[in-house]
């Protein structure tokens, strides 16, 4: 919430304009959404890779 903070703070009117252009002027956060998206995911694999080798096998 914290990244879109700039958006929430303009009017309703300034609010629909961003979004009748398709984002312009807000590129960054889109782009910034999706790199921490996929850092998110890629943290989640390597903490489940590591917990998982972690747990005894069964036999």
């Amino acid at each position: 919430m914290g990244l879109a903070t700039p958006f929430y703070a303009l009017s309703g009117k300034e609010k629909i304009e961003v979004f009748s252009n398709h984002g312009v002027g807000y590129e960054w956060y889109s782009l910034t959404q999706i790199i921490l998206i996929i850092l998110s995911g890629i943290a989640y694999v390597v903490g489940s890779l590591v917990l998982d080798s972690t747990q005894p096998t069964e036999s």
